[in-house]
């Protein structure tokens, strides 16, 4: 018998949580199809382990099939459960511990674990350092011992090939894609958000307060905006209340924090919003400015490789590290829509990425299938 685990047992902040929310909600509904069912029959008896992160992610049709399993370190060694699988899919590794599986197939999409230090974020507290310099080696291993490996874009792969010497016959390439909720206003829940003055720009990002992310740019970029042009600018937050305590004063007077959000929420708060900004430093394929062209919103992005390989020319770029030239880029853009709102504009500008997320689980699923057949048998790490 085929016995094939989908595990998102680790997941539990981040991107990393919506993907693996979206794909198993699509491939619970795959499961149900009698067409899929032929093509790939180890789909009816598939196991799905997921954090409760994950599972208070899926509706509640989907959350019968899944196992709710939150994994630690501890935890990654305990075979107890499973006899040898076929093949287990880790959604996004490290994977810490025995496989169990003749084939091991894991996502990676850590780019704090892969990539240097990005300019311009601060240095991390001492203790931060050197656990990410224990764990860097660690989840190195990691990537080097699964048999196939799946990043977001072909970026990672070169960083894998280049940096951790793994065969690029090894590597598949599978794009980040929107909700597919995002398609089905009936399905978005409400979220309310306080008044705002009449005139003021709503910016919402949706983020964690990683320090990639950059968001205590926002409060310089929303002070020049209003001292140059005399624009005022709401950021929209989405962040844990000790995350909004750490930010700076600055910030938090151009800000507004509605806290974090179901998957249900993010449409209705990017719905209500000008548009959407996105200052991050580092990302491998982060879905928010996906989201926002989505909605037809403005979007105003870092100028960097990360954003314009996946949404090409839809974005309002700016220099995420000159909050001076940023206010200058924003301003001007909102100020030649001063007659039609942001998003009218933003329709107008051509898109890149036409990737859903349907998309995204059969490729997990062929990937899966043509592993068990093609490669070798998995060394059990």
């Amino acid at each position: 018998m085929t016995r094939v685990l989908i595990d998102a047992s680790n997941l539990k902040v981040g991107g990393g949580v919506q993907v693996a929310a979206s794909f198993i909600e699509e491939l619970i509904q795959l499961m149900k199809d009698p067409e899929y069912l032929r093509e790939w029959p180890w789909l009816d008896s598939v196991m799905i382990d997921a954090s409760s992160s994950v599972v208070n992610q899926l509706p509640m049709s989907a959350r019968a099939h899944v196992t709710l399993k939150n994994r630690t370190w501890r935890s990654a060694f305990d075979r107890r459960r499973n006899r040898l699988l076929s093949a287990r899919f880790t959604v996004f590794g490290p994977f810490y511990g025995k496989a169990n599986a003749r084939i091991h197939i894991m996502g990676c999409a850590d780019v704090t674990l892969l990539s240097p230090h990005p300019s311009g974020v601060p240095p991390l507290p001492l203790p931060t350092r050197i656990k990410r310099h224990i764990r860097k080696p660690i989840a190195a291993h990691s990537f080097k011992s699964a048999d196939v490996l799946v990043t977001e874009t072909d970026a990672i792969r070169k960083h894998l090939v280049d940096h951790l010497a793994i065969s690029p016959r090894s590597i598949e390439v599978v794009p980040n894609a929107i909700h597919e909720i995002f398609r089905h206003p009936e399905r978005w829940l409400p979220l309310p958000l306080p008044k705002t003055d009449p005139g003021t720009v709503r910016l919402a990002y949706v983020a964690r307060a990683y320090p990639h992310k950059n968001i205590d740019f926002l409060g310089s970029l929303g002070a020049a905006v209003l001292q140059m042009y005399g624009t005022r600018l709401q950021f929209l937050l989405t962040l844990h209340d000790s995350e909004w305590s750490g930010l700076s004063s600055l910030t938090k007077t151009y800000a507004c924090n509605v806290g974090e959000l179901s998957i249900g929420q993010v449409p209705t708060l990017l719905s209500q919003c000008d548009g959407v900004i996105f200052p991050s430093l580092l990302e491998a394929f982060s879905a928010t400015p996906l989201e926002g062209m989505a909605l037809g919103k403005a979007v105003y992005a870092s100028n960097r490789d990360f954003v314009r390989t996946v949404c090409a020319d839809y974005p309002i770029y700016f220099d995420p590290l000159d909050p001076t030239s940023a206010a200058h880029t924003v301003a001007s853009h909102i100020a030649s829509c001063r007659h039609q709102a942001l998003d009218h504009d933003a329709a107008k500008r051509p898109t890149a990425h036409t990737w859903t997320a349907r998309d995204r689980a059969l490729a997990y699923i062929r990937i899966i299938d043509s592993s068990m057949k093609n490669c070798p048998p998995a060394h059990d790490s």
